[in-house]
């Protein structure tokens, strides 16, 4: 049996109910709980503890300190130094929220649907903490006993609220006073403050390696670290790195076995002296470094709760709760899977809070259910991990120089892949089944029928979203709130704004529109600034977009912005001699002669009273002195926020290859919205020409943004339709308005032969099977749980590939489907055996079957890695742990068969259908570098 000792800071809380009636005096009386007390601090963390270790299957002691009556608290009886109390109101929430939630699909992948409430009843939730009693420390009270510590204990649990048991040394336990019982293993609930007694003695050697330290980063933001919140995940993972670095505010720790840093109940940040190779685990790093970042790709920090109002307490408690077992166990799983049950088990008590009955409020009530996952939505599956990204070998098809750094690598390209193979792969599959599937991993902001995964995106229209809430509080500030958004021409800019309206504030919402190059003279501007002043009269807050805002005036290059100035600073205009002041209002500046905000602000470099630098051009020194001439520093200066909305067309001539993502989520929108019935009533799948296919993403450039592609879907011949193939597109002459001609050009290839949706499974049939024969051969059975340990070794693959599940079958599809790219990238293309003369079949060198199999390794790692799955000296996979979590050079010879043997099924499925490699010829005006071919 495992012994382990809780102690910390404690709290006697007071919690107050707030009726849902209000009685007139006291001849009114009810029969309802109206106040309950409840043990809290490290009390209420021993009990989540010992939920946590009965829930993981670990048989454990714990030792707590002596719990109090009422009666000796209330009246600081014996004992009762150091007890603060809190005092929190609660109230009941119904449920109306409209929420994301998640759902395993067939293919195993996690489908985030949005469902609209009361789906589920309310429940009691803190509405108003009044604060926190600080204890009492005098000498004369005594702080309530632990059993004595005979024996060193195997896990030490401390909850430092910062109360003051950091301070009062009188108050720690045996074991951290005398060295000979130091704790095998310390876990810490922490509030930073690391000059303390407390963290002295924590952070000295003989304890900081055992040290697991958990914290918040609310917490550390209140420490001074700079941690930005609910912009995005890429932007928290890129941050909180600084914070353990050398002079961050978390570099006190970096000598610690493990720290775990939560943003919310959605994401949590990992670091630690875990090994990741043999070598590491006899000689592991000295210092932290960035294990993983947990997160839910749906949400943000701050975005689960906001419609589920209230507050909920306890969440690092659960953490840690849940952490405890990964610190006792023998053979600990990765950290994926105690962070993200701990996760979901703050999100569990935050939708119960005090019971979902409106007429008992039991804060008191067992917890259990916490930390019981539902069996159909496992939390390890819920939650993604974003991991090191110098875990991975480098590219094997493209060269270095292609490859985007590791610091410009997104959440986006860990999931679906670094170059373009992965991302026309997952593009296909986009456009064919829907965005859910292939971008279940992805981060991702849906604002009303506006969906991005844009990392750039995403941070700016979050940044919007809070400026528009926080203004919307904020009553002193009747200033215009003034957002300009940039993009090329067809971008959706109007659009993506106008539904961050819907989302905010659905049918409150009031909308204006104005076109500024419409406008003949300043009295269409004033008459304009007339409608929004009455709309703020009626008690509303517009959201007023001056489209072409940046167009001339008079001739005069953005001669509008001056008009501007004034209702921008002092919410007032003035037409015919007269003062005209108008409310709260968002200003939404749309601009359609810049990209960004970058290339419009441009001139402000030349703009300061320095000067003018002698490098500079003339025609750059006429541009930025016509730009202050027009008011454009005093406009910018005005400017509370921007986006940059960045449309279907690539921003470079290369570099932006996510493009094809953009493409592909544009493209099914509009199929969903002009023909729907092109659409299989059950699956939902899109039979569509891989021509077809090819040219909507590979096009080198849509002349008018997602207007044209809107303009070539609408006008295709699909009504009463089965497919969609070339014969369905409009006419060339009308297709070029729109396109590139490379557009047609991709449609009337023909030399290239096509996988087709039998093919793909064929390709993973033969795939499966050939690895079941080699699992065979190294000694392998059918069984239900893998066990490499066992005489036979068992596997639950080991059967036909009809038997697998969806989620099996998908997972020999997805190679299948990289077959003809990959093949690509190293200069093959696939054509029909008949239709090439037999000297110009082309065999492939060893060099590049080294490559293809590099590349499928790498492709399993990302994979595997992204499902929270770790290096482990073993493979076992309750454990999400894995023994070819390694590089592939480090792979033994046996397992990089394996990866071998994917690549050798290409070649045997190419013979059986009586097909052939070619070189692929040089790119031309007939023959167009294809980007990919037919996925099923």
């Amino acid at each position: 049996m495992k012994h382990v000792v809780v102690c910390g800071d404690l709290v006697w809380d007071t919690h107050i109910a707030r009726l849902q009636f209000d009685p007139r005096g006291y001849f009114q009386p009810h029969g309802q709980t109206q106040l309950a007390n409840r043990h809290g601090g490290a009390w209420y963390l021993s009990d989540v503890i010992g939920l946590s270790l009965r829930a993981a299957g670990v048989d454990a002691r714990v030792d707590e300190p002596e719990r109090l009556s009422h009666a000796v608290i209330e009246e600081d009886g014996p004992n009762s130094g150091g007890i603060a109390k809190g005092f929190s109101v609660w109230e009941w929430f119904e449920s109306t929220q409209k929420t994301a939630t998640a759902k395993v699909d067939a293919k195993g992948g996690i489908a985030y649907k949005w469902r609209d409430g009361p789906a589920e009843p309310g429940s009691w939730r803190i509405k108003e903490f009044l604060g926190c009693q600080e204890a009492r420390w005098t000498p004369e009270l005594a702080f309530p006993p632990l059993p004595p510590c005979r024996q060193k204990p195997d896990l030490l649990v401390i909850d430092d609220l910062g109360l003051g048991f950091s301070r009062q040394q009188r108050s720690w336990p045996d074991c951290l006073k005398d060295p000979s019982l130091t704790p095998t293993q310390i876990l810490v609930k922490a509030t930073p403050g690391f000059d303390l007694p407390l963290w002295q003695t924590l952070l000295e050697p003989g304890c900081a390696s055992r040290l697991t330290v958990v914290t918040s980063a609310a917490a550390l933001r209140d420490y001074g670290a700079h941690l930005t919140r609910g912009l995005s995940w890429d932007r928290s993972i890129q941050e909180i790195k600084t914070v353990f670095t050398p002079g961050g505010k978390g570099a006190a720790l970096r000598y610690c076995h493990r720290v775990v840093i939560l943003f919310g109940t959605s994401g949590a940040a990992v670091f630690s002296r875990e090994p990741r190779s043999p070598i590491e685990e006899e000689h592991p790093p000295e210092t932290l470094r960035f294990e993983r970042f947990v997160y839910d790709p749906a949400h943000l920090e701050e975005t689960w709760s906001a419609d589920a109002k209230g507050i909920s307490f306890g969440k690092a408690s659960l953490m840690t709760a849940a952490l405890a077992p990964l610190l006792l166990q023998d053979r600990p799983p990765s950290s994926h899977a105690a962070v993200s049950r701990g996760l979901a088990a703050a999100r569990a008590l935050h939708r119960e809070g005090a019971g979902r009955d409106v007429k008992k409020f039991h804060v008191a009530r067992d917890a259990a259910e916490v930390f019981t996952p539902d069996a159909h939505l496992a939390p390890e599956k819920t939650y993604q991990s974003a991991f090191p990204r110098e875990l991975l070998d480098p590219t094997e098809l493209v060269s270095p120089s292609d490859t985007p750094a590791l610091e410009q690598q997104t959440l986006l390209t860990d999931a679906l892949g670094l170059t373009a193979p992965f991302l026309t792969v997952a593009a296909q599959d986009i456009v064919r089944y829907g965005r859910d599937q292939p971008l279940h991993a992805v981060p991702f902001l849906s604002c009303g029928k506006y969906y991005t995964v844009d990392r750039e995106e995403i941070e700016s229209l979050n940044a919007v979203r809070h400026l528009i809430l926080d203004y919307q509080k904020n009553r002193s500030d009747n200033r215009p709130l003034s957002i300009a958004v940039f993009g090329p021409p067809g971008s959706g800019k109007s659009f993506a704004i106008k539904q961050l309206s819907v989302a905010l504030f659905g049918k409150d919402q009031a909308i204006l529109e104005f076109n500024l190059s419409q406008f003949s003279g300043l009295e269409d501007l004033h008459e304009a600034f007339h409608c929004v002043r009455d709309k703020t009269v009626q008690g509303r807050m517009p959201f007023v977009f001056w489209d072409e805002f940046d167009s001339a005036r008079n001739q005069t290059p953005l001669g509008w912005l001056i008009e501007f100035l004034a209702p921008m600073q002092d919410a007032n205009f003035v037409a015919k001699g007269r003062e005209h002041p108008f409310g709260k209002c968002v200003f939404i500046f749309a601009g359609g002669t810049c990209r960004n905000f970058k290339e419009f602000s441009s001139p402000l470099e030349l703009c300061d009273d320095s000067e003018t630098p002698e490098n500079a051009g003339q025609d750059r020194v006429e541009k930025s002195l016509s730009f202050r001439e027009v008011k454009g520093p005093d406009f910018i200066s005005r400017l509370r926020g921007y986006v940059n909305i960045k449309g279907p067309n690539p921003l470079h001539k290369s570099g932006d290859e996510v493009h094809l993502i953009r493409r592909a989520l544009l493209l099914r929108s509009l199929i969903e919205k002009h023909h729907p019935d092109l659409l299989h009533p059950g699956t939902k799948e899109l039979p569509i020409s891989a021509a077809v296919l090819n040219a909507f993403l590979g096009v080198k450039r849509y002349r008018h943004g997602a207007r044209s592609m809107e303009a070539i879907v609408s006008l295709s011949r699909l009504h009463r339709c089965r497919h969609f193939g070339p014969s369905e597109l409009p006419s060339r002459e009308l297709v070029e308005l729109h396109v590139t001609p490379d557009f047609t050009t991709f449609v009337e290839e023909s030399q290239r032969y096509h996988l087709t949706t039998d093919d793909i499974e064929t390709l993973a049939r033969m795939k499966h099977a050939n690895w079941r024969k080699d699992k065979s051969l190294q000694g392998y059975e059918y069984g239900p749980i893998r066990d490499d340990s066992s005489t036979p070794k068992r596997h639950p693959l080991m059967i036909d590939y009809a038997e697998l599940t969806p989620e099996q079958k998908e997972a020999n599809r997805l190679p299948a489907r990289l077959t003809a790219l990959r093949l690509e990238a190293l200069g093959y293309i696939i054509c029909a055996a008949d239709q090439v003369a037999e000297q110009e079949v082309a065999k492939i060198e060893e060099a590049a079957l080294e490559k293809l199999s590099k590349s499928e390794h790498r492709r399993w790692m990302r994979i595997n890695l992204l499902q929270g799955r770790a290096y482990g000296n073993r493979t076992d996979d309750t454990l999400l742990r894995h023994v070819d979590l390694c590089p592939y050079e480090n792979l033994e010879d046996l397992h990089k068969h394996l990866d071998i043997g994917i690549i050798s099924t290409i070649f045997e499925f190419l013979r059986t259908r009586d097909l052939a490699l070619i070189q692929r010829p040089p790119p031309s005006s007939a023959t167009p570098p294809s980007k990919s071919a037919e996925i099923p």
